[in-house]
Formats: C-alpha cells, structure tokens, sequence
C-alpha cells in the first residue's frame, strides 16, 4: 500500500568532475566525500529518515504516520532543508582550515557544492533483505529533478504544492522543469550565496597526516569488507 511522504535528495554539485580529475588521489577525495555527507545526515532529524546513499549524494524521506502530525511534521522538515545546506558548509571550511596536503582532491573540495531537491507525493515503501526501498513514480519525479536548467550549483529546488507543505523559509523563483516521459512540473527554487572562505591552515603537519591516514583507512575498509 502507497504512503504519502516527502523526498529528499542532498546532492554534491561538482562531484564527478572532482572524481575524474583526482583520481590519483582517490582515497583522499573519497574520503572528503564521505566526510561532507555525514555531516549532512547527522542533521537529519525524525520523521527524516535515510533511504539510502547514492554516490555522490544522500536520499531522504520522511512518512506520513498520523493525520495529527503530518502538517507540523512538513514544517519541521522545511527547516532542515537549510540546516543540511549549513552543515555542509561547516564541513567543508573545516576540512579546508585544516588542511596541508597538496594532492588534487585536498586542494580542489572547496570547488564543490550542496543542492537539495524536495517532493512531496506518494510512494510504496517494500523490504530487500534489511533494506528499506521506496518506489513510485514521485521516487522518479524527484530523481528526474536533478537534472533541471537551473544556472547554480548551490540551491534549494521544491515542486510547487511542495512548498506549501514544507514552507521553506526565503525567496523562491518559480520555474517549469520538462520531462518527455512525465511532462512539465511547476517547481519553486532559490539560489544561495556561496560563503566559504579559505583559510590558511596550522602549520601542523601530524594533523594533516593524520586526517589522510584517517580517510585512507576509511576507504580502505568501506571497500573491502562490504556487507553481502
């Protein structure tokens, strides 16, 4: 049985050219990657839930339980859509305040980006073994959106009845997004100033050395001992 919810998609702007461009450093951009998305989700609060990760990105959604709760719920959701923007962002000038390494990926990250994408639809929630999968054709609709004409790499971008539900705070633009396959969707969006500033790092050098051992072993243990 179909549940209503609403999707989240937290996406990194930038990221398979930063991939491409660093792979001989890709332990260390693998694991900038997996440190900017858990900052991401840890502000993920109930009723947000993590669907699953996908690369580059993290898909979210939050159910509806109770006619009661439901609406109070939409605004809370609202407010953690620039709480994950923000948490990126800290992250991020962290990461870089911090920094000594001079490999591509260590120099580049300040190149990349959040965008978050939020629809509000219906969806069949079903189990693959321990995992929770969603689908539908608003599961797509979401998805579809990552791929809009919008000129920024930085933003918030919400289907039109979905800002009703969610009242994000700010100014919003409206747009239309064209689909062959699902047709055009009236979508609101707001572009946000990029505010990151590098700052030189301590002279630590055992800092650094540890940060890029730290994520090596990361990396190192995500690909080798996934779970079957």
């Amino acid at each position: 049985m179909q549940n209503e919810m609403v999707f989240i998609i937290a996406d990194i702007s930038g990221y398979t050219k930063y991939m491409l461009d660093n792979e001989t450093a890709l332990a260390h951009s693998q694991g900038i990657i997996s440190e900017l998305l858990n900052a991401v989700i840890k502000q993920a609060r109930i009723p947000i839930r993590i669907a699953k990760f996908e690369g580059d990105a993290v898909f979210l959604f939050a159910e509806k339980r109770s006619e009661k709760s439901w609406d109070k719920n939409g605004i809370a959701i609202g407010e953690r859509l620039h709480d994950f923007i923000n948490a990126f962002d800290e992250k991020l000038q962290k990461l870089l305040s911090e920094n000594t390494c001079t490999c591509g990926g260590c120099k580049n990250m300040s190149l990349l980006r959040l965008k978050i994408i939020a629809h509000k639809g219906v969806a069949l929630k079903y189990k693959i073994g321990k995992f929770a999968e969603l689908s539908g054709k608003d599961v797509i609709i979401v998805h579809r959106l990552l791929k809009n004409s919008i000129q920024s790499n930085k933003y918030i971008l919400v289907t039109e009845p979905t800002q009703d539900f969610l009242q994000v705070r700010g100014e919003f633009t409206k747009a239309f997004e064209n689909f062959d396959d699902i047709g055009e969707i009236p979508v609101l969006f707001q572009t946000l100033q990029h505010q990151i500033e590098f700052v030189a790092p301590e002279r630590k050098q055992w800092r650094g050395a540890l940060m890029q051992k730290k994520w090596a072993f990361n990396y190192f243990i995500k690909s080798n001992f996934k779970k079957n």
